[in-house]
């Protein structure tokens, strides 16, 4: 399934896929780089835009990962399923 042209997955499965993978430093970086564009934004604003853009990007990360591990939140793609066996507190 996880194929670029495989047949076993749906549309919607396809799409999904491109907006889950979109979702990294990279597109969010081309994406700024469109609307400096846009804005006439000088190579010296542009570096700063990017620089300030991805050290907000790499806080969340970080702040995400370590709230996962502070407080051993499931995924709910294994919570849910897996909820019954869990005793309620």
């Amino acid at each position: 399934m996880g194929s670029a042209n495989s047949a076993a997955r749906s549309a919607d499965q396809k799409l999904f896929s491109i907006f889950w993978n979109g979702n990294t430093a990279g597109y969010w970086n081309r994406i700024a780089l469109q609307v400096a564009d846009q804005n006439d934004l000088s190579l010296l604003q542009k570096a700063h835009l990017l620089a300030l853009m991805n050290i907000a990007m790499g806080d969340g990360a970080i702040c995400c990962w370590e709230a996962k591990y502070t407080y051993v939140f499931w995924r709910p793609i294994t919570a849910v399923p897996l909820a019954d066996l869990v005793a309620m507190m």
